[in-house]
């Protein structure tokens, strides 16, 4: 690496020669298992490469190429201090399009937009029409051979869970951080206080309008349907979502639309200690 090996294997990942692309994307998957060197392959476009090589370029066309790519992508999730250029350079998307692929690259897929869901900034990315219809629809289809196994839905339902419970958690830190800033500029300031709260308020309706966004897209449904699988973790964490949908104003009428309410009176006739905990009901 020292000696300039990544941006060579780059340019060969994108070769016509599907065995020069094959092993030299290998290799890339390789070195993303080593911590001193996942750094380097960030700073220096290894994600864009991926992205690019494997689920542009290949996808259905050369499965080994495209595997190889997804793995890599996966492991350059955890590389630290290096986040916000992961995002920045198309992880979600790539993520996203791995939903439609293989049992495998489905299940890094889903547990790749967990660990993003759980950053204020890959929430942002992931609260688009594509990520969330396609892991709604992934949860929720009737399809019997689209339907994926409870598993998989139970992933895709902390998938949810982290992006709602967070974007609800990213919205009571800015309304909470706007309050002490308005009351701080009324000391200073007077009456130019509020102004300083007016100004700030659009930061809340970014965090808010995420939760508007997941129930355009049946995000209440999914939930109601998933927090009724045997699975406990399941359970809890999309009763979580559910009482952090039916607490926020401006999803309250559609959460009691669509059954939500009923789908939380059904969940505390169950066993507390299965269902996980009560303060959700």
């Amino acid at each position: 690496v020292d000696q300039g090996a990544l941006p060579v294997l780059m340019e060969m990942a994108g070769s016509y020669d599907p065995k020069i692309r094959q092993n030299s994307v290998a290799a890339l998957c390789e070195l993303t298992s080593c911590k001193d060197v996942k750094q380097q392959m960030v700073d220096q476009g290894s994600v864009k490469a991926l992205v690019l090589t494997g689920l542009i370029r290949a996808s259905e066309d050369d499965p080994e190429t495209c595997t190889s790519c997804c793995k890599a992508l996966y492991n350059l999730l955890s590389t630290e201090d290096r986040f916000d250029e992961i995002v920045q350079d198309g992880v979600v998307w790539a993520l996203t399009a791995m939903l439609g692929l293989g049992r495998k690259m489905r299940e890094l897929g889903i547990m790749g937009l967990c660990n993003i869901a759980s950053h204020k900034l890959g929430r942002e990315e992931m609260s688009n029409a594509n990520t969330l219809k396609a892991l709604i629809n992934l949860a929720t289809t009737r399809n019997p051979t689209l339907r994926p196994p409870n598993d998989i839905r139970a992933m895709c339902g902390t998938a949810l869970h982290n992006l709602a419970c967070g974007s609800a958690k990213d919205y009571r830190e800015a309304k909470n951080h706007d309050v002490v800033r308005a009351n701080a500029t009324d000391v200073a300031m007077g009456s130019e206080g509020a102004e300083v709260q007016v100004a700030r308020m659009p930061k809340q309706r970014d965090a808010r309008s995420h939760l508007m966004i997941m129930t355009e897209y049946g995000a209440i449904r999914a939930f109601s349907d998933l927090a009724h699988l045997s699975d406990a973790g399941a359970k809890e964490v999309c009763t979580a979502a559910l009482a952090e949908l039916a607490a926020n104003d401006e999803t309250q009428e559609q959460f009691v639309v669509e059954g939500g309410l009923l789908s939380l009176v059904s969940l505390s006739l169950e066993e507390p200690d299965f269902v996980g905990t009560k303060v959700a009901w």
